[in-house]
């Protein structure tokens, strides 16, 4: 999944789609739990959320 910074890109984010995509992310293992943050955390950035 490629990641913008100019902004562009992040008015395309479909959020119900990342909410489907980080919920296939297993919970529990440390290794997943911090995966699926960070990359929930680098998608509200790029959204500027």
């Amino acid at each position: 999944m490629a990641v913008t910074t100019n902004g562009t890109a992040a008015g395309l984010v479909d959020w119900r789609t990342v909410e489907r995509m980080t919920a296939l992310i297993p919970a529990g293992p440390s290794a997943s739990h911090s995966a699926r943050a960070s990359s929930v955390a680098v998608l509200r950035r790029s959204a500027g959320r």
